[in-house]
């Protein structure tokens, strides 16, 4: 794909979904409701470095014991989309630029927590992981199908390598997140909107970075 020259030039608005476009982590609420046994446990594990991000997601994904109906009503109840993102979305599209929300996190969450939010997700792109249920209440994690060859062996969905190929394709790269998995990727964007522990692990490296609260603040 040529570059584009400066006239041309549009901005891609890459962005983290749990704690980013919801208030609170998708991930985190399901797991806590509906795991048995301690996925913090397996989480603490992938902290300390013993085991890999792709490991522990799949070991806290073997650990849920929940219908499918009954999940998806959970996350319409109890997750909810950060004040002004669909208008967000809405502006940016219709002002030529792209939206991709990138997501360490499950496609049917995200497309479900949109949905319920009204907002078009056919107006974005999604590059996440997923989950499908395999029997009675239990489910298997998937990785994300994003064809990138990863930069490291930690993350099944490699959000760095999805930055460094837009920049590559002449767009200006915005990166809005909030947290330490963001970081990776976020340094290699042109410019970063940061809340929470992203925000914190970017004070420490001295990067700059705009704060914000809600998607107002970003259009």
């Amino acid at each position: 794909m040529p570059l584009m020259t400066s006239d041309q030039k549009k901005t891609c608005y890459i962005v983290d979904f749990d704690g980013t476009v919801t208030v609170t982590d998708s991930l985190l609420r399901v797991f806590d409701e509906f795991c048995i046994g301690d996925w913090w446990e397996v989480e603490r594990e992938m902290r300390a470095g013993k085991i890999t991000r792709t490991e522990s997601l799949s070991g806290e994904v073997d650990l849920m014991r929940v219908d499918e109906k009954t999940l998806f009503e959970f996350l319409k109840k109890e997750l909810k989309v950060r004040v002004g993102f669909g208008e967000f979305v809405t502006k940016a599209v219709n002002d030529g630029n792209k939206v991709v929300i990138l997501s360490g996190g499950f496609y049917s969450f995200i497309f479900n927590i949109l949905k319920n939010a009204k907002v078009d997700a056919g107006m974005l792109e999604v590059i996440a992981n997923d989950v499908v249920l395999t029997g009675q209440n239990t489910w298997k994690f998937v990785s994300s199908d994003n064809p990138l060859e990863p930069l490291c062996d930690n993350c099944p969905n490699c959000k760095r390598a999805v930055v460094e190929k837009l920049n590559k394709e002449g767009f200006e790269t915005v990166y809005i997140g909030d947290g330490e998995t963001d970081f990776c990727a976020s340094v290699h964007a042109d410019r970063i909107f940061a809340i929470d522990e992203l925000k914190e692990s970017l004070e420490k490296k001295n990067v700059d970075f705009e704060k914000f609260s809600d998607f107002n603040d970003i259009a």
